[in-house]
């Protein structure tokens, strides 16, 4: 049958989303443009503009790209700051290529974004992880300890440590000490703080990575700050590695930047640089209130947690995350993550009374729900799988679909990422554990009433010579 080429499906789907009114407690930061000049969402379609004379190139800026580079890194404090059209993905890969040499190492978290398993595959790097705590309460994951980077770091020759800061439940590491740990070694300090821009504008803790000793910071100005979905930098704080990071995002820029992400950048440090302690000191007085109103989660001494992401704790109601997710929705309130135990909120610089009179509109009804819910759950524990074969080796070989109680003991063909918060359970090349498999068998329990549940029906793996 023909299709209807007069049907513009997404655009549908986005003014049919854009009709409900719901309010979004999720990325990005500007809250569907709240955050953004006035002017800006007047003039849009006339700012999608090109490399014409007087607008600079991304990939070899020297105007007022350049200029504009020049002014964030003044206001981060960093040597150099690169901006970026391509989100935190391609800069954490950039970032990752400029100092990995080829067949090198990388230390990462277990709770690694699924974007540097692609930097292993490009550059031929092989990872080796870093044991991640886990909270016992909701099976959140916490971060690494400066004692397990210590006691890896002893053990593995590594290009390059990366860790995640803050991490998509709000749980800030305690980087200065894990920066002393790598300077100890000699080995450079790359933070993934895709979901803390805000975290430039603290004037107490938790502070952003480029205050406590990191080399590379990478931002999603779009989440936290207040730039377009796409819109993200790279802070080198010493010059050591400013030169091969910008040659790096050649490799990963597009060669046609969206000047509509570019100015939105621009827009974004101007406006945290002149009032944005005073917007993230009035966000955070209104997210004290909002945790009030919900049994939010704080992460144990040592960390801390993100003042303006609230993690709701579903089974103080006798709720799975995604029952209470249904609830929000059923109330225009769209949450940024629901998971088996929790619900995460994602509170924004312009986030006023507005946000507050809907968390509270969200209360009624939630009694007769709470009442009829049984669930006191255990968190599922994380799966450890060895990596056996290299992410690159991994990529390119030959695979097979098979059925996930097939799977166990059979070599990962793809990895399997739960999105959000994009955080591989299993790589690709790693041996697919009887431990692994009960965690996906689970969780597609969890996921029953949700669109994720076909994710883990079937897994890819490396063929073997059964299969030929």
């Amino acid at each position: 049958m023909k299709l209807d080429q007069n049907r513009a499906p997404l655009w549908e789907a986005v003014r049919q989303h854009q009709s409900c009114q719901s309010y979004p407690f999720h990325v990005p930061g500007h809250k569907g443009g709240r955050g953004l000049p006035s002017e800006f969402r007047t003039i849009l379609p006339q700012l999608d503009l090109t490399e014409v004379t007087g607008l600079d190139n991304l990939l070899s800026p020297q105007g007022v790209i350049a200029e504009a580079e020049v002014l964030a890194a003044e206001w981060v404090g960093a040597k150099t700051t690169h901006f970026t059209t391509n989100g935190s993905s391609a800069a954490l890969i950039a970032a990752v290529l400029a100092c990995c040499p080829r067949g090198s190492r990388i230390a990462l978290p277990q709770n690694a974004h699924l974007s540097l398993f692609y930097a292993c595959v490009l550059g031929d790097i092989n990872p080796c992880f870093i044991s991640v705590e886990f909270d016992k309460q909701l099976g959140i994951p916490l971060g690494p300890t400066p004692e397990e980077l210590r006691r890896l770091l002893a053990t593995e020759c590594v290009a390059l440590v990366t860790v995640v800061h803050p991490t998509y439940h709000g749980v800030c590491v305690d980087i200065a000490a894990l920066a002393a740990v790598c300077r100890e070694f000699g080995v450079p300090l790359l933070v993934d703080e895709a979901h803390g821009t805000h975290l430039l504008l603290a004037e107490e803790p938790p502070f952003s990575a480029v205050r406590q000793g990191a080399d590379i910071v990478v931002q999603s100005v779009h989440k936290t700050g207040l730039a377009l979905t796409g819109a993200a930098w790279v802070h080198c704080l010493t010059e050591k590695w400013s030169a091969r990071v910008k040659d790096s995002l050649r490799l990963m820029q597009s060669t046609s930047p969206s000047y509509l992400l570019l100015t939105s950048l621009d827009l974004a440090r101007a406006r945290m640089a002149e009032g944005g302690s005073k917007l993230y000191h009035e966000a955070i007085e209104v997210a004290k209130v909002a945790r009030d109103l919900w049994p939010c989660y704080s992460p144990p001494h040592p960390y801390r947690q993100d003042p303006l992401r609230l993690v709701i704790d579903a089974t103080r109601f006798g709720l799975s995350g995604y029952a209470l997710a249904r609830h929000f929705a059923a109330r225009n309130a769209v949450p940024e993550m629901a998971e088996p135990m929790a619900l995460t909120l994602v509170f924004g610089l312009y986030d006023r009374e507005e946000a507050l009179l809907n968390l509270r509109g969200v209360l009624p009804g939630l009694t007769a729900i709470c009442e009829a819910g049984t669930l006191r759950p255990e968190p599922l524990p994380w799966p450890h799988c060895p990596q056996v074969v290299s992410p690159r080796e991994a990529y390119w070989q030959h695979k097979v679909e098979v059925p996930l109680l097939q799977a166990r003991g059979r070599i990962a063909g793809d990895s399997i990422v739960p999105y959000p918060p994009g955080i591989p359970i299993i790589w690709p090349g790693q041996v697919i554990t009887g431990d692994c498999v009960e965690y996906l068998l689970a969780l597609r329990v969890e996921h029953q009433d949700t669109d994720k549940c076909s994710m883990v029906e079937k897994v890819r793996v490396l063929a073997s010579d059964e299969d030929v």
